[in-house]
């Protein structure tokens, strides 16, 4: 049962569905990448996706000076990849060096274990006084790696900050926000996720283009 200091606003924003994302840029030599999982379509013509990622994270200078960036979606199953990038620093700009990878037009980074990727050019960057800051990248290329066409799982991110979510029983997380086992776990983004061990798990299925296997 809902606590009666739980706000209502909370449950709601938690229902909104997302995906985790891999952001990467690069200046020179210099290679970075951070875990988003607030990235929306935000226009068809031009278009344009939107991502948000907490203040200070070390690939700021990278995309501010490459005034690029690009969007790796990670498969749901993946778990090496997210546990890759929780427990490196993300001002080590040489965090992709054992992931292989290939650039389209911008230069940055594709990672070609993820699902899909959007190659973008920053068009603007939003300062909007929050914990988080807002990039809106216009798409100049993309590539699918995979055929999995599958269904996504239903993504087990809540759309909340994590220190808002903790005001609401566990039990009801996993009820009403997770559905499915109640494990939570933080991302880096701050938000709340449910998942099960970090363990590795087999891979997708790449397809012929060159996509890396487990």
């Amino acid at each position: 049962m809902r606590s009666e200091s739980t706000p209502e606003w909370l449950l709601a924003v938690a229902q909104i569905p997302s995906s985790l994302y891999i952001m990467t840029s690069s200046r020179g030599k210099a290679v970075g990448a951070v875990l988003a999982s607030w990235v929306q379509q935000v226009s068809f013509e031009p278009p344009l996706v939107s991502v948000a990622i907490p203040r200070g994270r070390g690939i700021a200078p990278l995309i501010r000076d490459s005034r690029s960036f690009a969007l790796c979606q990670v498969h749901p199953d993946d778990r090496l990849l997210p546990r890759r990038l929780r427990l490196s620093d993300d001002r080590d700009w040489s965090i992709l060096d054992a992931i292989p990878f290939e650039t389209l037009e911008t230069g940055s980074p594709c990672i070609k274990r993820a699902m899909s990727v959007l190659d973008c050019r920053v068009l603007r960057h939003l300062d909007v006084e929050a914990d988080h800051e807002l990039y809106i990248g216009e798409v100049v290329a993309g590539r699918v790696y995979t055929d999995d066409r599958s269904p996504l799982k239903p993504d087990v991110r809540a759309s909340g900050r994590i220190d808002l979510l903790r005001r609401l029983n566990p039990d009801q997380i996993a009820q009403n926000v997770i559905n499915r086992r109640p494990v939570i776990d933080d991302d880096v983004n701050g938000r709340i996720s449910g998942s099960g061990e970090l363990g590795e798990v087999p891979m997708h299925k790449p397809n012929e283009n060159g996509a890396d296997e487990n």
